[in-house]
Parts: C-alpha cells; structure tokens; sequence
C-alpha cells in the first residue's frame, strides 16, 4: 500500500510527522530532514513485515545440503534445484537446450518459515535415501 500526501495538504504532513515522532523518537532528526526535503509532498509505503530466513538456517541446510550432495553424487547446486523441487513444486520449460524442469520458487528471499519447509524437505528426502541429516539445534530465547 502507498499513501501519498502532497505537500498542499500541510496539516496532515505535520500530522504524521508528530505521530511518527511520538513513536520513534530516535529517528525524529531523519524525519525532520525527510520532511523538509520533500518540496512536492511525502510518499509513505505500507508492507507487511516479513521475517527473512536466518543465517543459522542458511549454514544448517548448505551444510547438509552438501553432504547429501555428495552422498548421491550430485553437486551442490544440482542438490538445491532438486531439493527446490521437490519442496515447492517444479514447472517443465521448454528451451533451445531441450526441456527443463525449473521450481516454483527459489530459495532467496524466503521467508523462515518457507526455508524450514526446505530444511524438512533436505532431511526427509535424505532420510528415505538413507542419509542422515540430524535435525536442526533450535536456540532458546
């Protein structure tokens, strides 16, 4: 969602700058500076908050991802479009090269819940090869 206030419309410019100050008072010198450079109006985006994929998620599945790799004889990237797959589906693209098969998603820009999916994919497909991948350490607090 965008919200545009356009810089006729004072009243409500200086109202979302008391109310962004009421609440983040730590900021109110970059809002101040926002504000008074904004000679046409201010632009205020509205998204939702999205918690990406941890780097101790990350670690664990490349890690793993690549034993298991080697286990079957493929490479890394090869065991990550698999695995990528075989967690969230896959298309067949017809190209110059012949038919591929791609996922529907990749693994940037998950989200931790979507890469856990992935993690659960890495070990429950690695467990039916008979490969073990130990579950993952979950952190306290």
């Amino acid at each position: 969602m965008e919200i545009k206030i356009l810089a006729n419309e004072s009243k409500k410019i200086v109202d979302f700058f008391r109310f962004a100050q009421d609440n983040w008072p730590m900021d109110a010198a970059e809002l101040s500076g926002v504000i008074s450079a904004a000679k046409e109006g201010l632009k205020v985006e509205i998204t939702p908050m999205v918690y990406q994929r941890t780097r101790e998620q990350e670690n664990y599945y490349r890690k793993w991802a690549g034993a298991f790799a080697s286990f079957t004889g493929m490479t890394p990237d090869e065991m990550h479009d698999e695995l990528l797959c075989i967690a969230y589906g896959s298309e067949i693209i017809q190209t110059r090269f012949g038919d591929r098969r791609r996922a529907l998603k990749r693994s940037s820009g998950r989200s931790r819940t979507d890469y856990s999916t992935l993690i659960d994919t890495l070990i429950g497909v690695a467990a039916d090869l008979e490969f073990v991948v130990p579950p993952p350490m979950r952190k306290e607090g």
